[in-house]
Parts: C-alpha cells; structure tokens; sequence
C-alpha cells in the first residue's frame, strides 16, 4: 500500500461507487441535526442520516464525491439479510490497521476485502464481502473479526452490522477514493 490517491473524482472510482450503490434499494443522506427518532429493543435512536427510498443516481454519487453531500447506504434490505460487513477505522495508523485486517481476513477466509478512504485524513472504510446472509450471520463474523484484530491492535474502529442497532442504523457512509 503506497499513498492514498488523491484524485477521488476519477471516472473509475465513480464506476466503484455506481457498482456499491447498484444494489440498493434506498439509500440516506447526512443532515445538519437529527433528522429521525427511532424506537428500536426498548432504547431510542437519534439519526442524523435521512432516508431516501429510492436507488441512488449518478448525480447524487458525484455531489458525493465532490464532497457537497455525504449518502450512506444500508446494509440490509428489506428481509435484513446483507453481503456486507463494514469495518471504518478511525486510528492513527491505518496502514497497520490494512495490513493486519488484510492477513486476518485470509486466514478465516472470510470473503473479499476492499479499502477505501473515508471523509478525514486517517479514516479507512473496509468492506468485507461474503454470500447473502441473515443479520445475525454477518453479525456474529463481524463480531468474530473485530474479537481477533483486538488481539493486535488498540480498538479504534467500528463494525457494521450490529444486531442491537436498528435497520435503518446499519448504514455506512460511501468511501471518496481508492488506497492505492
């Protein structure tokens, strides 16, 4: 892994966000304060992601990019089943963090992994790939993963999807470019 590339408006990396966002069925947008309440297992949630039920176009996936708006996708559909586990580093050493999720996700031969770069300089979006599974399935391997990469990093990263999370709050927001 060499340098974080620069040119997050390139054709190809929107082509990536087009084939990410192929799949939904909806999709949110961040807004400026709280934009929904939800009820979920007796606890109250505040969202500050609208939500939007239709498929994302190309024109919001490139006011994204140029950083005019943030869109967050689900990674659950309507049966809250998903292909997706979403890790998003916040630390200060992601190439560590890469590198050290890489090797464990070819060791559990989890699915295919892909990272991205997210909205602050640090920031690593992961996106672990696997067949279609129920909600408590990918959770369970999230779990699994963010147990093992505790054995060796400081915790500094969040997964998605949890089961104590509402559906409309496993969302994670779209990457701005490619590591190279």
């Amino acid at each position: 892994m060499t340098g974080p590339s620069t040119d997050s408006s390139h054709p190809p990396f929107l082509e990536e966000l087009r084939r990410l966002a192929a799949s939904a069925e909806r999709y949110y947008l961040l807004g400026s304060g709280i934009e929904e309440r939800i009820v979920h297992g007796g606890r109250t949630f505040y969202s500050r992601f609208r939500r939007i039920d239709t498929p994302p176009n190309p024109i919001v996936l490139s006011q994204h990019l140029r950083r005019e708006l943030t869109v967050g996708l689900p990674l659950l559909d309507r049966e809250e089943r998903g292909r997706l586990i979403v890790l998003e580093y916040l630390g200060e050493d992601p190439r560590r963090f890469h590198d050290t999720l890489r090797r464990l996700v070819e060791y559990l031969g989890a699915g295919r992994l892909r990272c991205y770069l997210g909205r602050r300089p640090h920031q690593r979006i992961c996106l672990l790939e696997t067949e279609r599974r129920s909600l408590e399935e990918l959770a369970r391997t999230a779990e699994r993963i963010s147990d093992a990469l505790q054995l060796r990093l400081t915790p500094s990263w969040k997964i998605l999807p949890r089961r104590d999370l509402p559906p409309d709050a496993n969302i994670y927001t779209l990457p701005y470019g490619y590591i190279n």
